[in-house]
């Protein structure tokens, strides 16, 4: 899933966590995989946002619910939570928290760079810098970080 996911394979993808979580329902990294298909594939279209966005969010909640712990899961509502307009369910306090906690279980330079995004949008500058120094920490040549980095000196 993750390969042909990395390969914008999305359909293929889709198809394969379906089929592993038919063999085991109860596999929370297989739920978080399939939530990120799903909320690639929100990206197109308002109908594929309706189509496949709440399936994410609900792919997020069930590895969330199965292991509490899961970094992937928790990154993946983060996104949901930031990407969505308030008035739709967005919520930039609830991104932040999944963002700490997946750096803090996981770090990534994409975890990084949305909670700086996140805590820009909240108006922190300063943990917003932070956030973005840590993700070029780990991607030097991570050219968003770079440029948001840039936007805040």
């Amino acid at each position: 899933v993750k390969k042909l996911l990395e390969e914008k394979k999305y359909t293929e993808a889709l198809e394969m966590a379906d089929f592993l979580l038919e063999k085991d329902p109860n596999n929370a990294d297989m739920h978080a995989w399939k939530g990120h298909v799903m909320g690639n594939l929100a990206q197109g279209s308002p109908i594929d946002m309706m189509k496949y966005g709440m399936g994410a969010v609900q792919e997020y909640e069930r590895a969330l619910e199965l292991d509490p712990q899961n970094a992937g899961a928790h990154f993946g509502r983060g996104m949901g939570r930031f990407m969505t307009p308030p008035q739709f369910g967005g919520n930039l306090d609830g991104a932040i928290e999944d963002f700490e906690f997946a750096c803090s279980k996981e770090p990534s330079p994409e975890a990084y760079y949305y909670l700086g995004e996140a805590y820009k949008k909240k108006g922190l500058s300063q943990k917003a810098k932070d956030a973005y120094q840590k993700a070029l920490k780990l991607k030097p040549n991570y050219a968003e970080a770079a440029k948001a980095l840039e936007g805040i000196k």
